[in-house]
């Protein structure tokens, strides 16, 4: 199976972007990789606290990190933090019942 960039290269040779927006950078590893193979801007969007506080490392002068999440709505979400697997955390409907939950804004 072939990844993203050598997708793009089949898909559309030639084509270098310079702006990359990463909508849920979790680690950072799809922002790495794009200022690697094509010395993109970056533009990270992290929702997660704690995700977002383990994208730090990555910031640079052409990378920059957002804890925020994208939508077409506004209002409030939760963050539902899986208690030992980052990578299963969610965003859902707002509630403010849930211990574990953090929420944001969508504005």
């Amino acid at each position: 199976m072939s990844d993203v960039f050598e997708q793009t290269a089949r898909w559309l040779p030639g084509f270098v972007p310079k702006v990359v927006v990463d909508a849920g950078a979790f680690r950072g590893n799809f922002t790495r990789r794009c200022r690697e193979k094509w010395d993109a801007t970056v533009l990270a969007f992290e929702p997660s606290p704690r995700n977002y506080a383990k994208l730090k490392w990555i910031a640079d002068d052409k990378t920059f990190l957002y804890p925020a999440a994208l939508s077409a709505a506004t209002g409030r979400l939760s963050v539902y933090e899986h208690p030992s697997e980052p990578s299963m955390d969610r965003l859902g409907p707002y509630r403010d019942d849930l211990p574990w939950a953090d929420s944001m804004p969508l504005d």
